[in-house]
C-alpha cells in the first residue's frame, strides 16, 4: 500500500476508490468492458438514468466520468510525483444511484502508488505511464463504446480536455496545493506533446492537446467561461439542450441567451430591492 496519494480527497471529488458503492446497479471490470457486447450491456442500464434518447448520449456522458480519471491521473503525477495502478485488470466500473442520478465509481482492486526511479528519468516514466493508461486502460473502453453506440471515437476522446483543462485552471489557482507550478504545466504539456497520438490513442494528433477557447460569461460581460471541446449531447436527453458553453451554439443564439439571462437577473434584483 502506498502512502503519498489522499485518497479522501480521489474520491469526493473523482470517484476513485479502493471500496466499492454497496448495491452497485452494474460492476464491471475495465478490461470486460472493451468488449463491445458488455459496453452496450452498461450504456442500455445507464441511458435511462440520465434520461438519454440514445445510446450516443449515454457514450458521451460515460466519458465524460472517464474524464475524472484521467484529472485523477494527472493530479496524483503533478501533486504526489506518483502515478495510480489504473491498469484495465485492476480498475473496477461502478454503476450505482445516487439520489437519483447515475454516478460512476472507479475501484481500485489493489492501491498501487508508482513513483519514478530518479528526477532525472521523470519525463520517460511519466510518458510511459500515461500512455499505458491511455492507450490500454481508456482506449479499448472508448473504442468498444464508439461501435456500442455509433458515437464516433474521436467524439469520446474529446470529451476529455474539458474536464483537464478546468481542473489545470483551478489547480493553478491554489497554489497551496500544488508543491510546483513549475512542475503542474510541464507534466501537461508532456501530457499534450510527448505521447505518441497514433500509437496511444489510435489518432493522427493527440485529442488532448486542446485549448479551451474564451466566451463572455452568461451573467457578467466582465468574467469569462471556456467553451466545451466539444458537445456533451446533454440536449439528447429528456428536458435537455444546448448547454451556453456548447460549440454547436451559433454565436448569435449565444448572445440572445445571455441577453435574456441578464434581463432575469436584472428583474429578480428589482424584486428583491
Amino acid at each position: 500500500m502506498g502512502n503519498r496519494v489522499n485518497r479522501e480527497l480521489l474520491e469526493q471529488k473523482l470517484y476513485v476508490t479502493f471500496v466499492k458503492p454497496a448495491d452497485p446497479i452494474v460492476a464491471l471490470p475495465s478490461a470486460e468492458l472493451a468488449d463491445p457486447k458488455r459496453m452496450l450491456e452498461l450504456l442500455n442500464v445507464y441511458a435511462p438514468l440520465i434520461k438519454a434518447k440514445d445510446l450516443q448520449a449515454a457514450a458521451a456522458y460515460f466519458a465524460n466520468w472517464c474524464a475524472g480519471l484521467a484529472v485523477a491521473q494527472q493530479f496524483c503525477a503533478s501533486v504526489w510525483n506518483c502515478v495510480l495502478d489504473l491498469s484495465a485488470d485492476n480498475l473496477e466500473i461502478a454503476l450505482y444511484a445516487d439520489g437519483g442520478y447515475g454516478r460512476f465509481a472507479y475501484v481500485l482492486r489493489e492501491w498501487k502508488e508508482n513513483v519514478p526511479d530518479s528526477d532525472a528519468g521523470r519525463d520517460g516514466w511519466l510518458s510511459s505511464e500515461l500512455s499505458r493508461f491511455y492507450g490500454g486502460t481508456l482506449r479499448p473502453m472508448f473504442e468498444a463504446a464508439a461501435q456500442a453506440s455509433g458515437l464516433t471515437v474521436g467524439h469520446l476522446w474529446g470529451m476529455i480536455p474539458t474536464k483537464l483543462n478546468y481542473y489545470m485552471r483551478a489547480l493553478k489557482e491554489e497554489p497551496k496545493l500544488v508543491p510546483s507550478m513549475e512542475r503542474l504545466t510541464a507534466d501537461y504539456m508532456l501530457l499534450r506533446k510527448g505521447i505518441d497520438a497514433r500509437e496511444v490513442f489510435g489518432r493522427a494528433k493527440n485529442p488532448l492537446d486542446v485549448n479551451g477557447r474564451p466566451i463572455e460569461s452568461l451573467l457578467d460581460p466582465d468574467q469569462q467561461v471556456y467553451m466545451k471541446n466539444v458537445c456533451c449531447l446533454y440536449y439528447r436527453t429528456e428536458g435537455g439542450s444546448y448547454c451556453y458553453t456548447c460549440p454547436r451554439m451559433k454565436e448569435s443564439e449565444r448572445a440572445e441567451r445571455r441577453a435574456a439571462a441578464r434581463a432575469e437577473q436584472e428583474a429578480a434584483k428589482a424584486q428583491i430591492g
